[in-house]
């Protein structure tokens, strides 16, 4: 009987456990571990202020932060994202817990244990802070079905983006359906 009630407690844990971490998922560079919204300002260095001009009536950020595979290189040319309404170019990098540096376009160099960032300005969804909404990020230099691959964006409200350093290898994303 007490073996039971440990196989019971154990197999619920892992259940449990596995919704709380979070899982990447695959796209055509490697892997991604988060991918969030925000209304609160983020710093940019070096940012020209006219290169990505915005007109949106609830001005926001979106994030996607991967870990690239090994020979790769990131440019902010590379990806855009998708609502129903928009399309949205990269407008910066960043490397591990760095900062977003316009001037910084592409990544020659990458390692495949440090997390990337991919930053879009967006209009940002009219949901409650800690719903998600799927956005469509798109390889901009394919037309292949596997171009395009809807993501969850966890929706933050006005609270920074989560450091990159608390985001496991795991990642932070619901596993796929």
């Amino acid at each position: 009987m007490m073996n039971r009630y440990r196989f019971a407690i154990l197999i619920a844990a892992l259940l449990i456990g596995g919704s709380l971490f979070g899982a990447v998922w695959r796209f055509p560079f490697g892997r991604i571990g988060c991918a969030e919204i925000s209304t609160s300002q983020v710093k940019i260095l070096k940012e020209d202020k006219f290169a990505f001009p915005s007109q949106y009536t609830q001005p926001g950020y979106a994030v996607v932060v991967c870990r690239l595979d090994p020979g790769r290189t990131l440019s902010i040319y590379d990806f855009s994202l998708e609502d129903s309404l928009n399309t949205y170019p990269c407008v910066a990098l960043r490397v591990g817990t760095g900062e977003f540096d316009a001037s910084n376009w592409k990544i020659d160099k990458t390692e495949p244990d440090t997390w990337y960032s991919l930053l879009f300005r967006i209009d940002a969804p009219r949901i409650e802070k800690g719903r998600t909404i799927d956005l469509t990020l798109e390889y901009n230099y394919s037309t292949k079905d596997n171009a395009k691959l809807r993501i969850p964006f966890h929706f933050l409200g006005s609270d920074a983006f989560t450091n990159v350093a608390k985001i496991t290898e795991s990642g932070m994303l619901p596993p796929r359906q």
